[in-house]
């Protein structure tokens, strides 16, 4: 499929992305919800999809399932990990394998923290 995107502020600071981009995102967001960074799962609204090769490198992986990881702003996890720390100068192609299971792992450790704290324990 050939991706239509323009460069242009959105007024958010964000590019508009091309045609098909809600689709894909929202295919994306069903499958991996939570940050893969802390875990973090918004109770309205979504997370960030992260385009880990950005699309300005390689556009032909705009809607590639395996060039993105879901990311939250609440946490700046977007930011730090896959951009470390400035959007404009840098990304993270390793993301995934320095990740790995993190944010599962740290939502279970709440999840278990939260309900033996509720039990009084």
């Amino acid at each position: 499929m050939s991706w239509l995107w323009k460069s242009f502020s959105t007024g958010s600071g964000r590019s508009a992305l091309g045609v098909g981009w809600g689709t894909a995102r929202s295919r994306h967001i069903s499958r991996e919800p939570r940050c893969q960074a802390c875990g973090y799962l918004p109770t309205q609204g979504n997370n960030d999809v992260h385009h880990i090769i950005p699309r300005h490198i390689d556009e032909s992986k705009m809607d590639d399932p395996d060039n993105l990881i879901t990311l939250c702003r609440k946490y700046d996890c977007h930011l730090r990990f896959g951009h470390f720390g400035d959007y404009k100068r840098f990304w993270n192609p390793t993301i995934r394998a320095i990740l790995g299971g993190l944010g599962i792992d740290m939502m279970l450790a709440e999840v278990s923290a939260r309900g033996n704290q509720n039990d009084g324990h």
